[in-house]
């Protein structure tokens, strides 16, 4: 039995915490979305009740040792957002499966999952010392299939009605393994992936909180820039804006809205001119002409680029 196998995992995006009774609400919370447990064994989030036994089971699995189960917690808010484990154990061959992974959808593509698999393969190859971690998901599940091979992960085979889930249904099972002497490119390429979203957003991933002052150090940009993005989820992008001099604009392919920090002078919006200061929202539909003139040295603004591209269309 591995004795140091549930510790927190600390990550910038998440933080795996070893599941305990106090994350079950949250956990609930999180997890209501049919999405989730569409390739899962069954649907843990149908009642409440089923969702409270699949936490007991998963205490109890981690109590006597034959699993270890965490709940995926918000490393910014301490919000539970998923869960995953080690599972399929076997100190006395080093090896072991990372599964029953889920995330909130509000967490897919937003870098919550890689970096929990990089948490989680770190321990379990350089803390645990593992020769091999394994992963299996449903055949058919054509989104695990490509995240696992993204890791990359290699490709084993599929085992024919492996299993029965959600009340009798027959899984075929794609089995997925990583083994020691391969480690070392999956973590480079899983940190590589990590830098790559964090660079797409110019912010933490899933960082749902921050401060003009923690903002405006991102000015300026590295070829002087006096935009940088703070914040980022979805479709949603959220800049600070300190435009020094002159505002030299040009019209953007999405709706934004500008909330004023500091600062006072007039703003061009399309035909109209008009003064603005503080606390001021001013809201700019897509393609129009706008900018900020005769303003005042400290201005500060909050930029929101959200919609498609093109902007929403009024119903």
């Amino acid at each position: 039995m591995w004795k140091n196998i549930g510790v927190v995992l600390e990550g910038e995006v998440v933080r795996l915490e070893p599941l305990a009774r106090r994350h079950e609400q949250g956990l609930f919370e999180a997890a209501q979305d049919e999405r989730i447990w569409r390739w899962m064994p069954y649907d843990a989030s149908a009642t409440r009740e089923t969702f409270h036994a699949y936490v007991e089971d998963a205490l109890a699995a981690s109590e006597t040792g034959t699993e270890a189960t965490f709940a995926t917690v918000d490393a910014s808010t301490s919000e539970p957002v998923g869960s995953t484990r080690y599972l399929a154990l076997r100190p006395e061959h080093r090896a072991l499966e990372i599964g029953w992974t889920w995330l909130a959808p509000a967490y897919w593509k937003t870098g919550a999952n890689i970096e929990a698999k990089l948490l989680m393969l770190e321990h379990a190859f350089e803390q645990l010392g593992c020769l091999r971690v394994e992963f299996k998901t449903d055949a058919r599940n054509e989104r695990s299939r490509g995240a696992l091979a993204a890791l990359p992960a290699q490709f084993e085979g599929v085992f024919r009605k492996h299993m029965l889930v959600r009340g009798g249904e027959r899984r075929d099972s794609a089995y997925f393994s990583i083994v020691d002497e391969e480690w070392p490119e999956v973590r480079d390429n899983l940190r590589q992936r990590l830098d790559a979203v964090h660079s797409e957003t110019g912010a933490p991933i899933g960082r749902r909180r921050t401060t003009v002052a923690e903002a405006m150090q991102l000015l300026p940009g590295p070829a002087g820039e006096r935009f940088a993005k703070a914040l980022g989820h979805g479709s949603m992008e959220v800049e600070v804006y300190a435009p020094r001099g002159r505002d030299q604009q040009t019209p953007h392919t999405r709706d934004e809205l500008y909330a004023i920090v500091g600062g006072s002078g007039d703003f061009i919006n399309g035909p109209e001119r008009h003064p603005f200061g503080p606390g001021d929202v001013l809201f700019v539909p897509a393609g129009v002409e706008h900018r900020f003139e005769d303003f005042a040295d400290n201005l500060v603004v909050w930029v929101v680029f959200y919609g498609p591209e093109g902007g929403e269309v009024d119903s």
